[in-house]
This record gives C-alpha cells, sequence and structure tokens, in this order.
C-alpha cells in the first residue's frame, strides 16, 4: 500500500507541473522533453546503483512502448487541456483505467467484486457529461472532434498502464527501475521524433490560449526547472506503480490511484487556476469519482 501512496501524489505532482508548464505553450513541450531526459538519467543512475540494467525481450519492450505512448498522450494533452481544463483532462484519463482493470480480469483471472463492476460501468457513463464543457469550449475556438481526442488519451494511458500490468506478469529479473529507465528511453526517442509537430502544435492560435494562461515564455532556467521536477516526479510514479503492482491486484491498484487524486486535482484547478465548471461537467466529474470509488471495494 506504500507504493500506491507514493504513485498516487507523484501522479498528482505530475499533473499540476505540466498544468502550469502549460501556460505557455512552447514552454509546455521543452518541459516535457527535459522530463523525460532527466527521467532517464535518474533511472540509470538507479540502475546502476541496483547492480547494472537488466534487459528482458519482451518485458523491456514493454517498457519502451509506454515510453513512446508517454509522449504522445503529451502531445494530446496539449489540446484536451486547451478546451477542458487539467481536471477535465485528467477524469478523461482516470476513465482509462477500465483499460488495465479489465485486462486483469480477463488475462489474467482476476476477480473483482459486482460492486467493481458497476463502479466501471458508472465510470464509462460518466465519459459524455465529463466533456460537456470541453465540447463547448471546442466549439467556439473551432476545434472539432474533441470527443476523438478524448478517446485517443484514454485509448493511449489505458494502454500503457496495460503495458505496466504485462511487464510486472511476465519478467523474471528486471526490475521497477529497469521499467522506468527503458520508459524514459522510448519517451526521449519519442520526442526528438515528434519535435516538429510539437513546433507546430505550439504555433496555433485556437491552441495557445486557455482559462488560466498567462501567454509569457519562460526563460530556460525556468523551464529546465520544471522539466527536471516533472522528470523526478516520473521516475518515482513509474517505479511505484511496478512495484505496487508487484504486491497487489491490478483491479485494486489501477482505481485506488486513480480516484486518490483527481479530487485534489479538481480542487487545485479550481483553486489556483479560478476554473469554473457547468453542472453537466460537475456531475460528470461526480459520477466518475463515484464510479472509480465503488471500483475500490
Amino acid at each position: 500500500m506504500p507504493f500506491v501512496i507514493v504513485q498516487m501524489f507523484a501522479h498528482a505532482a505530475f499533473g499540476l507541473l505540466i498544468r502550469h508548464a502549460r501556460s505557455d505553450p512552447f514552454t509546455y513541450f521543452k518541459v516535457g522533453g527535459t522530463n523525460y531526459f532527466v527521467g532517464m538519467v535518474l533511472a540509470l543512475v538507479g540502475a546502476i546503483a541496483a547492480g547494472g540494467l537488466r534487459f528482458e525481450w519482451p518485458a523491456s519492450l514493454l517498457a519502451v512502448y509506454q515510453g513512446v505512448q508517454y509522449q504522445l498522450a503529451y502531445i494530446v494533452l496539449f489540446a484536451l487541456i486547451a478546451v477542458g481544463g487539467l481536471a477535465v483532462t485528467l477524469t478523461m484519463l482516470r476513465l482509462s483505467v477500465v483499460v488495465p482493470v479489465l485486462g486483469s480480469i480477463l488475462i489474467w483471472g482476476e476477480s473483482p467484486s459486482m460492486l467493481r463492476i458497476i463502479g466501471i460501468l458508472l465510470a464509462l457513463s460518466a465519459l459524455p457529461l465529463v466533456g460537456s464543457d470541453a465540447r463547448r469550449t471546442a466549439h467556439q475556438i473551432g476545434l472539432r472532434r474533441p470527443m476523438l481526442l478524448m478517446f485517443l488519451a484514454i485509448a493511449m494511458s489505458g494502454s500503457g498502464a496495460l503495458a505496466a500490468k504485462a511487464f510486472v506478469e511476465i519478467q523474471s529479473a528486471s526490475t521497477s527501475i529497469d521499467y522506468s529507465l527503458f520508459v524514459f528511453i522510448g519517451a526521449t526517442g519519442s520526442t526528438i521524433l515528434t519535435w516538429p509537430l510539437a513546433r507546430h502544435l505550439a504555433g496555433r492560435r485556437d491552441l495557445t490560449w486557455f482559462a488560466g494562461s498567462d501567454g509569457g515564455a519562460r526563460s530556460w532556467r525556468r523551464w529546465a526547472g520544471l522539466g527536471a521536477a516533472l522528470g523526478a516526479a516520473n521516475v518515482a510514479q513509474n517505479t511505484a506503480l511496478v512495484q505496487a503492482l508487484a504486491e497487489l491486484p491490478g483491479s485494486f491498484v489501477f482505481p485506488v490511484i486513480s480516484s486518490g487524486y483527481l479530487l485534489l486535482i479538481t480542487l487545485a484547478d479550481y483553486v489556483i487556476w479560478k476554473r469554473r465548471f457547468g453542472r453537466i461537467t460537475l456531475i460528470g466529474i461526480v459520477l466518475a469519482v463515484a464510479g472509480l470509488a465503488l471500483v475500490n471495494q
């Protein structure tokens, strides 16, 4: 359970840091790239200190896949935060918990209670409600198909979590720090390959402004510091996730992590960045939290 708590708070820190970085679009992508590089270096140091790096086929490739998914999801988040704010965006990602939970049940034979099954269905039913404000904002700025972005975010985040679960199930000698290292190798490589796309998106006016944006570019010291902090949080949450999955069922770990920090993120979006939500979106968030809470039973 301690690893679940560490992962929950580290992931919450990740969400708050990217929301802060998002107030300048170019800073957002520089912070992301720095985050992955710092995470890779920290994980490499940790792997060496633990006795050396262990490579296992195909377990290590699952970690690389999650790293690639990290960068692709990071790009999708750039657009989603513009139209939905942090709480709505991360609620979308938390609903992706259904993917690894179902995988834990169907692939690895875990048996959830009836309350957990009801919770999964409840969380899914919240999806169109949570996206209400985002769809309206997207229509105002001319962004098409916001729900497609949301489904992409859910699919990518869910498959990445499923890869972490699969790694735990098939590895024999690799450790959680080995997993983190290969994750950040994949993420760093993906950042380099997708940098032209990132620069293009950062220059789009319809995606530049969002509620709480300060519109000012930051110095390299500020974005490098944000990226380093994000990298440290990312290493902590990746390592803690694998450790938690090694000790507890995935059908328990994923929902607990999701529901545990969703309320904190929503509160931060409201208090710090003054984000205000429509009634339908609020109902969706409450419904999602209720569903995720039931999955914890």
